[in-house]
């Protein structure tokens, strides 16, 4: 298993109900086309939390897209990167949606 973690803030302008809707859309595809192998809601960072001690970490809102093995995700990864529609039309949306995105990757190498 192999897990991306997208955290970010939401542009301005843009609300919570807007990246719901994109990030839906997009998971959609990416599970129907077994781009992926689950992926999260979008999940609200609760900074007041004990658990969160991350003090140099300004994202308010994060979710997860999970892959089976390397392989998945790497034609996940191809699938974006060659801007093969209607894929990069609904990664594009949820881009211009979200203000500075980070992106980590997890997992084990296979």
């Amino acid at each position: 298993m192999q897990i991306l973690l997208n955290q970010f803030q939401i542009s301005t302008g843009a609300d919570v109900e807007d990246i719901s809707r994109a990030w839906s859309r997009f998971s959609e595809y990416l599970i129907d086309h077994e781009l992926a192998s689950h992926v999260s809601a979008l999940n609200d960072r609760i900074s007041t939390s004990d658990f969160d001690s991350d003090e140099d970490n300004v994202h308010t809102h994060c979710a997860m897209i999970y892959f089976e093995n390397a392989e998945q995700a790497s034609r996940a990864w191809q699938t974006i990167e060659k801007k093969i529609e209607p894929l990069a039309s609904l990664h594009r949306e949820v881009m211009r949606l979200v203000e500075s995105p980070s992106f980590t990757f997890w997992g084990n190498e296979e």
